[in-house]
């Protein structure tokens, strides 16, 4: 088959590349900078699709606009930059897969666009208008989610939503609670956490999520949303301590329990499960890809 990846050089996108050229089959990437070969294309601009000479079998959107530290959802400007990469050119990508008669779109969703704290066992038909601090980043996925399928209705054009955890790898960009960790363990600084050993997260491997997207790829799409985690949570506390055996650090790890509700990440992954098979029981442990991650960045 043929696949054109927009966000072709971001970790997802990158990774996912890699590993359907090993399959054997044709893919071509897009993104913003033209890095790597891809195709040079803003997204948010309907006329640059125009630079596309290439009609695939299967679009994955992996491109998205994603927090930033520093911006927050009150601030006008980096409001509109959420909204005209995910909302608006996702519109594009969908409306450009509808004109082509591209027969398959995956879009890289998230976890967020779900309410949290979440339920003990989220599953995809559980709902809930997200808030919060990144209130903007949530809700402009979530808009992605809803109007990208307006946008394929009475078209031959299938379309499935991949809400993907939190994502990690070696190629990932320096931020997130994994390398906030890694910034304290690597100069054996005191971690002060705030109920690390209640609060749990889902953490998933860039190529397990490559991997699962080229198997559902393959499938009918009969199902619109489908949630694409590890199935198996890890508290920050545990995550902390797991990081400072594998650096050898001598940080001291203090964890202050409150009386907030618990932030869950138990994640249903039972229909992942039917639709990649035995991919999942390959996902990469975690402990295996995190010493990876932490080799890799000492080699650096």
């Amino acid at each position: 088959m043929k696949y054109l990846i927009f966000g072709g050089t971001g970790l997802v996108g990158k990774k996912l590349a890699e590993y359907i050229e090993d399959q054997g089959d044709e893919v071509r990437t897009v993104s913003r900078s033209g890095k790597d070969g891809s195709i040079a294309l803003d997204i948010r601009e309907e006329s640059e699709f125009t630079k596309i000479d290439f009609c695939p079998d299967v679009i994955v959107n992996c491109a998205s606009q994603i927090p930033v530290n520093g911006k927050t959802s009150k601030d006008p400007v980096f409001l509109k930059e959420l909204f005209q990469t995910n909302v608006i050119g996702a519109v594009n990508i969908a409306n450009w897969a509808v004109k082509n008669k591209v027969p398959k779109i995956i879009n890289c969703s998230t976890l967020v666009v779900v309410k949290k704290p979440w339920p003990d066992f989220l599953s995809e038909t559980y709902f809930g208008i997200p808030d919060g601090p990144h209130v903007g980043y949530c809700m402009s996925k979530l808009s992605q989610e809803q109007i990208m399928s307006e946008c394929v209705v009475n078209s031959d054009t299938k379309l499935l939503h991949a809400r993907i955890s939190a994502v990690y790898g070696e190629e990932m960009l320096p931020e997130g609670i994994i390398y906030k960790l890694l910034q304290k363990l690597e100069n054996d600084q005191e971690i002060l956490l705030t109920d690390g050993g209640k609060n749990t997260l889902d953490l998933i491997h860039a190529e397990d999520v490559s991997r699962s997207i080229y198997a559902l790829s393959g499938g009918d799409f009969k199902l619109k949303i489908v949630n694409l985690a590890s199935g198996k949570r890890i508290s920050i506390l545990a995550l902390a301590n797991l990081l400072k055996e594998i650096t050898g650090s001598e940080s001291n790890i203090v964890d202050r329990f409150t009386n907030n509700p618990a932030s869950t990440a138990n994640i249903s992954v039972e229909k992942l499960k039917g639709l990649i098979g035995n991919i999942y029981n390959d996902f990469i442990p975690l402990e295996k890809g995190l010493k990876s991650l932490v080799g890799n960045l000492q080699e650096a």
